[in-house]
């Protein structure tokens, strides 16, 4: 009863000095990171504010990982595969504002990979403010090489030029489903043997109709 009447004077007390003061909980947001060839290993990332927690789902149960207070310093956190074989570190997570169409909250996660194939991997994956609806970033997923994109489209003006001024083709190598809304790439300055990296197997028509396509690899040997 005491707490009721405090409560109301304090609200008398705020109407009459002018104004009206309403509390709103900061919105959560949520994707899911996902670890391991067949995503076996499911962490949910849920921010609100500048505050970011991250949780282990297991047999329909959150097991809570770590709470930080700001989304930068979310660093150096360790999990390891159900496989027991690999281990996921991740290094950094950053937060990015755009507003191409509407606001949107993106989280920025890099991850390093240990285990039979060590790696280093960074995604670029939207907030959702309910996990339903959540996208996902998928580490140490299948693994396929293709051209750069902009929201899992080539660029409609991409097209193979030849003359003084080529195309510059920029490949990358990543686990992308636009389904799910995963933008996940490879980190390959560094990461791999020398005398190791992708090529482009690219096929001209002929000139002549009445011989067949002409077709040449390219090797992808610069890094961006």
């Amino acid at each position: 009863m005491k707490k009721a009447v405090l409560l109301g004077a304090l609200l008398l007390a705020l109407g009459s000095a002018g104004g009206w003061y309403v509390y709103r909980r900061p919105t959560t947001r949520h994707c899911a990171l996902l670890f391991g060839r067949e995503g076996q290993l499911k962490v949910w990332a849920s921010v609100t504010g500048e505050q970011i927690s991250l949780a282990r789902e297991a047999a329909g149960r959150l097991l809570p990982i770590g709470r930080f207070k700001r989304v930068d310093d979310c660093k150096d956190v360790e999990l390891v595969d159900p496989d027991s074989k690999t281990t996921y570190v991740i290094e950094r997570v950053s937060q990015m504002n755009t507003a191409l169409l509407k606001p949107r909250i993106h989280l920025l996660v890099n991850v390093a990979v240990k285990g039979p194939l060590s790696y280093r991997q960074y995604c670029d994956v939207e907030l959702a403010q309910e996990r339903s609806e959540a996208h996902v970033a998928h580490f140490d997923g299948p693994l396929a090489a293709g051209p750069r994109t902009v929201m899992w489209k080539v660029p409609s003006e991409f097209m193979l030029r030849t003359g003084d001024n080529p195309t510059e083709l920029v490949a990358v190598i990543g686990t992308m489903d636009e389904a799910r809304g995963c933008w996940v790439a490879v980190w390959t300055e560094g990461q791999f043997p020398a005398g190791v990296f992708p090529a482009v197997d690219i096929e001209f028509p002929p000139r002549d109709s009445t011989r067949g396509p002409v077709r040449e690899r390219y090797y992808l040997d610069h890094f961006c």
